[in-house]
């Protein structure tokens, strides 16, 4: 009787380790878990998928005033939004600040892509349906990527030095190295000032280059070029809204084909990607 108690009371004791262990074990991977840094959402392809597309359709919108929210919701509604097309990447809607062009607020698409033919589809079911709301013919720009400027992390990090750095979209060292800001390439969020600028014909890239580089507290900017002309057209955003966006707005031309002159600032009201 006593070896049967004896070995009732090692399996017991057994049993009881053999918990303790798992237990031990159990707060060992939660423990571990919790000290890794959370994964659930990588934001790094999304900002290279928005680095690396070279094509981009700038469209620049004259609505009428008091259309605003219709306009915009047309926009959306008609648009890339919410549509899994293979060729999207992003658009950011910028509406002027503050309304000029004789009362007609200037609303200002920034669309890229991977080809073409996505944007000729976007274009093709949006244009009759923010028809009604323009007072004039929107003016659309198909060009191609030149290069990136980007500033330094300082205006995250507190120092604000006014450095930038230009980097070709084929090196993604930006996205190894912390050695610029990655904000401009950020989708989803809104608020921020952004410019676009169409440069003079005969432009060169270095006067562009330096243009852009001298504005204070830019966030990034984009070089594109327009298709068979000697020409550049910018679209920047900031951290602090410069000088410039308060006193310069396009100047619209009908003929031969609708265009527009000069610069347009802005405040971002969409900006998103494929979902």
């Amino acid at each position: 009787m006593r070896r049967i108690f004896e070995a009732m009371f090692q399996s017991f004791r057994y049993g009881v380790y053999c918990r303790l262990a798992v237990c031990l074990c159990g707060a060992l991977v939660t423990m571990s878990l919790l000290s890794q840094p959370a994964r659930a959402y990588d934001p790094t392809p999304v900002l290279k998928n928005l680095y690396g597309a070279k094509v981009a359709v700038l469209e620049v919108y004259s609505v009428q005033a008091g259309k605003e929210t219709d306009f915009l919701g047309a926009m959306v509604a008609a648009g890339p939004y919410n549509k899994l097309l293979t060729g999207f990447v992003n658009e950011r809607i910028l509406q002027s600040l503050p309304a000029r062009n004789g009362g007609a607020v200037v609303f200002t698409s920034v669309g890229r892509y991977l080809d073409p033919s996505t944007a000729e589809v976007v274009e093709g079911a949006r244009s009759a349906a923010v028809a009604p709301y323009l007072t004039s013919s929107p003016v659309r720009m198909q060009v191609s990527l030149v290069e990136h400027i980007l500033g330094n992390w300082g205006w995250e990090n507190g120092s604000k030095p006014e450095t930038v750095r230009a980097v070709g979209y084929t090196n993604d060292r930006i996205f190894r190295e912390n050695i610029s800001s990655l904000s401009f390439f950020k989708a989803g969020y809104v608020g921020q000032v952004g410019m676009l600028e169409v440069f003079p014909q005969g432009t060169s890239l270095d006067d562009v280059r330096s243009a852009v580089s001298a504005r204070t507290a830019l966030s990034g900017a984009s070089i594109f070029s327009i298709a068979g002309k000697n020409q550049y057209v910018v679209y920047s955003e900031f951290f602090h809204a410069p000088a410039a966006a308060k006193t310069t707005s396009f100047r619209f031309s009908e003929s031969p084909t609708p265009a527009v002159t000069g610069a347009q600032a802005g405040v971002v009201v969409q900006n998103y990607v494929p979902r």
